[in-house]
């Protein structure tokens, strides 16, 4: 990762990135017996020579899912 950071090499593409939030289909990846649905908000995407790396800072607290877990 911090060799990433310090890369010249990788381009931030994206920030703020929100999927499944406010009305948005949530992303659905399909498992063996289930369906596994995601939603949430990514702080930073970058692409570089390798493919794209998803930044997610952790400043603040977890949030309280409550019933949305299962």
């Amino acid at each position: 990762f911090v060799r990433m950071i310090r890369s010249d090499s990788a381009d931030s593409i994206a920030f703020e990135l929100k999927f499944g939030i406010d009305g948005d289909e949530p992303v659905v990846i399909a498992l063996e017996g289930g369906r596994l649905r995601l939603r949430g908000a990514i702080d930073r995407v970058d692409q570089d020579l390798h493919g794209l790396h998803v930044i997610d800072y952790k400043t603040g607290k977890a949030d309280d899912y409550g019933a949305d877990v299962c």
